[in-house]
């Protein structure tokens, strides 16, 4: 399910945030086999740290998408 979920990001986002856990690799390859750029992929060990860095990844018109389905507790 998230190889498929990165082919369908790969047909339209620019760019994709992934924080790393158990599922993100495979999103990665899913969006790698679309044949979407991997610099294009940025990285974070933790929301936190993603949510600290969209000030530097967001352009003025962008649209964020956040895919949630983990608990809200990010400690």
């Amino acid at each position: 399910m998230h190889k498929k979920i990165g082919r369908h990001l790969a047909t339209v986002a620019d760019r994709v945030v992934l924080i790393k856990n158990s599922a993100t690799p495979f999103i990665a390859q899913g969006l790698m086999e679309s044949g979407f750029d991997k610099n294009h992929i940025l990285w974070y060990k933790s929301a936190h740290e993603a949510h600290a860095a969209m000030g530097e990844i967001v352009e003025p018109n962008d649209v964020v998408l956040f895919q949630n389905d983990w608990p809200d507790n990010y400690k």
